[in-house]
């Protein structure tokens, strides 16, 4: 409809049911567009020199006064008189200031402002990526995203290939880096995310297997006990001395008891076959004591499956002890002081196997041991399958050519 554009009658308008428009009787094409809301704009609809109509936001009544409103229409309808395009040119501004915006933002701004909110709430391996991120990238940290190039990219490939880095390794490091561009372009910070053309290295097929020899599962099961007999009368020496003293002692540890949480977090790795992450977020509520079985929560799973693993007696036994000597009774089996998830055990790990004097053996190679200790005594890989949470059987694999000694011995038999 058509009207007088004032304030008086602005603001004697209501709602509809459906947004309308009031336009103006005393400057072409200038309206106030009225939603269900009550909210209202004021617009210029105009005609192209290509004959096209269109029109182009003044603004929200409010924000702007009527007389400014119809002052910005009127500079609007000299700019079409001139053959320009008013609409066209407020993109091309809009655009400009974004390109201009994009090329100022830091890649460790996005990262901690846009990335890390997002990375930590939408996926499991959150933690880990932000570490590989502040680890492998740094030297990128204080660069504008948009100058980073393919280039780049690929030669930082080729240079930690050469000095001995794993396809396996850089991929998983590129990878990291990848979803932050990723992100980036979904967000519309950078126009195209130029990784979407960058291949990844080939990696070697040939995947390792280690499992302890019988050798060096005694040497780690006698430099574990070692170790926790020496905590222990390290406990023992420190509470006499403050017991001398009149000080508060610390509790105590019986002689089965563990001392810390490694011997029985290795412990429960080689007798469940369970992923670091995994046993590291356990909760007391995923132990069935009664019927000696232990449930992987859906969200700390590789797969995103519930995985139920039985108990055997090492491990039981392992559990049950722990739950005698943790002290500290949070939430989690094997928690931190203040019940958190620890993030790493690489320094308590390292130093058991230098203990043991055992080399070339990952904190992950329990779960090989696990598997490789089954398939060897006549489990069929499936079963194993289930127990490891693999969700394709080809991984499973890796592990049928420990079954060759048994075919050789049952081959043997028609001799």
């Amino acid at each position: 409809m058509k009207a007088n554009l004032t304030e008086r009658y602005i603001k004697s308008l209501t709602s509809q049911a459906k947004p309308f428009e009031v336009v103006d009787e005393n400057l072409a094409g200038f309206l106030l567009r009225v939603q269900p809301t009550g909210a209202m704009t004021f617009y210029l609809s105009y005609q192209t020199r290509g004959g096209k109509r269109t029109r182009v936001k003044l603004g929200k009544y409010g924000q702007i006064t009527l007389t400014q409103a119809r002052e910005l229409a009127k500079r609007h309808c000299g700019a079409v008189a001139d053959g320009r395009d008013p609409q066209l040119e407020k993109q091309k501004r809009l655009y400009e200031a974004k390109k201009a915006k994009q090329d100022t933002v830091l890649l460790k701004d996005f990262i901690e402002q846009s990335y890390r909110p997002w990375v930590l709430k939408n996926r499991k391996s959150g933690q880990g990526t932000l570490m590989m991120l502040e680890r492998f990238f740094a030297h990128w940290h204080y660069v504008p995203m948009h100058s980073l190039t393919r280039l780049h990219i690929e030669s930082w490939q080729f240079t930690e290939h050469e000095r001995g880095l794993q396809p396996a390794s850089i991929n998983r490091r590129l990878n990291a880096l990848r979803s932050v561009f990723t992100r980036a372009r979904e967000l519309n910070v950078i126009n195209e995310n130029f990784f979407s053309s960058i291949q990844q290295m080939p990696e070697n097929q040939n995947i390792r297997v280690r499992y302890l020899k019988p050798d060096e599962l005694d040497r780690l099961t006698t430099a574990m006990h070692q170790r926790n007999q020496e905590r222990i009368a390290k406990r023992q020496n420190a509470n006499k001395w403050r017991q001398e003293r009149g000080y508060l002692l610390l509790p105590e540890y019986l002689p089965h008891h563990y001392t810390d949480h490694l011997m029985p977090v290795v412990l429960l790795a080689m007798n469940t076959g369970m992923r670091r992450g995994e046993i590291l977020q356990l909760r007391w509520t995923d132990l069935d004591f009664e019927h000696r079985r232990l449930t992987i929560r859906a969200e700390i799973t590789k797969s995103n499956k519930v995985r139920h693993i039985p108990l055997n007696a090492t491990a039981f036994q392992v559990l049950t002890t722990w739950a005698e000597t943790d002290f500290k009774a949070g939430k989690l089996v094997f928690g931190s002081e203040d019940d958190k998830v620890m993030s790493s055990l690489k320094t308590a790990w390292g130093g058991l196997l230098k203990k043991a004097n055992i080399s070339d053996f990952r904190f992950h190679d329990l779960r090989h041991h696990f598997a490789s200790m089954l398939v060897m005594r006549g489990a069929d890989l499936n079963t194993v399958r289930e127990l490891l949470g693999h969700s394709d059987f080809a991984t499973t694999l890796r592990y049928a050519h420990l079954t060759d000694s048994h075919k050789a011995d049952a081959v043997a038999l028609l001799i």
